[in-house]
């Protein structure tokens, strides 16, 4: 067996005007002349960031990607995070995009990850105010026996910040061996740039690719065409002195020989303080095999006027697992809670199979290792 040949890697690094806006880029691509008898894989990254800003303001646009592609794994990893600050009289607003990208045009594998982020805040009159968004899609397909996508937002508002970040990853392997070895390497080599306030934004120390997906525990033959897809995405808003929303999700899908699983969480809470003030956030999120399937949302919006607060909190969830497996589970929960001036919504799904309740269980228990949400959002996870 011929060991790969070529390496290649390309880097887009720091833009820097009136604010700090960083973006972060790698590819690396490798193939064999036999092995599988598969074209040359392909790789692609691309990122963008950008800050505007006017007046006593910060500002940080950041993004990190990578796609890595060879004979037995392809992967794609992207992160982008936005975070901004005004002092009085001020505005800034920040964006970042990133995309990663394997064998666009080969049929035998393809993986895409692709996440943006966008930030803004202005503080005029002694009134803060601020809104942030994320958008998440992630995605592997092909003809490799293992599969897995996921993804995680989060999106944080309150009368000091605005923030939102996003990481989104797909992977797709020929075996066990190949899925570990690479995936560890590629996502736990990967970051979102130092100079970005991770622990602000996420409650996390950094951000890096490792936390979004984990390794798989099986081993198998080889069953051909394994598919998992995750996307989504938040917004909040904080309008006011004292007010705040967080919002977010994780969604992840693993398909392997033994079975599939799918588990999607969505999780809002705000709280708008008392008097003339606003908040509210909404997620959602959709991951799914070919035999899963699970959409989250929830939603909250909260105003108080004249000391009165109103306001209203939603969610909901789907799951579904069909196939000719012998063993299929879905199920869930979902919450939404008022009291005073603060609202929030939660909903959780799952969906899985395969061919003993042991393996049914296993993939479940896979997908929601790796699907959890960005420390700041774990407190209301419970």
């Amino acid at each position: 067996m011929k060991t790969p040949s070529s390496k290649t890697k390309a880097t887009l690094s720091y833009l820097a005007m009136a604010m700090l806006a960083v973006s972060s880029a790698n590819a690396t691509s490798s193939d064999s002349e036999e092995l599988w008898k598969r074209p040359s894989p392909k790789t692609y990254v691309s990122s963008s960031s950008y800050v505007k800003s006017h007046g006593t303001s910060y500002g940080i646009a950041a993004n990190a990607e990578q796609a890595v592609s060879n004979p037995s794994y392809d992967g794609s990893l992207a992160m982008s995070g936005s975070f901004v600050q005004t002092g009085l009289d001020s505005e800034v607003e920040a964006i970042g995009e990133s995309h990663a990208l394997t064998n666009n045009d080969d049929p035998v594998e393809q993986t895409d990850a692709y996440g943006s982020t966008h930030a803004t805040m202005q503080n005029y009159h002694y009134v803060p105010s601020g809104t942030s968004d994320t958008y998440f899609s992630s995605k592997a397909v092909g003809d490799r026996p293992f599969a897995g996508a996921g993804a995680r937002d989060v999106v944080t508002n309150s009368d000091m910040q605005a923030s939102a970040v996003v990481q989104a990853g797909g992977v797709g392997a020929e075996s066990d061996t190949s899925l570990r070895h690479y995936l560890a390497s590629q996502f736990g080599n990967t970051f979102l740039s130092p100079y970005f306030p991770a622990v602000f934004a996420t409650g996390e120390d950094f951000i890096g690719g490792r936390r979004l997906l984990t390794e798989s525990n099986s081993t198998s033959s080889y069953i051909p065409h394994a598919y998992a897809s995750a996307h989504g995405g938040s917004h909040g808003s904080a309008h006011g002195k004292g007010a705040w929303s967080i919002g977010g999700n994780a969604a992840t899908s693993f398909s392997n020989p033994y079975g599939e699983a799918s588990y999607s969480i969505s999780i809002d809470d705000v709280y708008s303080g008392e008097k003339e003030v606003a908040a509210a956030a909404s997620s959602g999120a959709e991951t799914n095999t070919k035999t899963t399937g699970v959409h989250t949302q929830g939603d909250t919006h909260f105003v108080t006027e004249w000391y009165v607060p109103k306001g209203t909190s939603q969610s909901g969830l789907t799951a579904y697992s069909d196939s000719l497996k012998p063993f299929n589970v879905a199920g869930g929960e979902d919450v939404s809670k008022n009291e005073g001036a603060r609202g929030s919504a939660k909903a959780i799904g799952y969906a899985g199979n395969g061919f003993s309740q042991a393996g049914q269980d296993g993939n479940i228990n896979t997908v929601r290792a790796f699907g959890q949400p960005f420390f700041v959002l774990q407190p209301l996870h419970g």
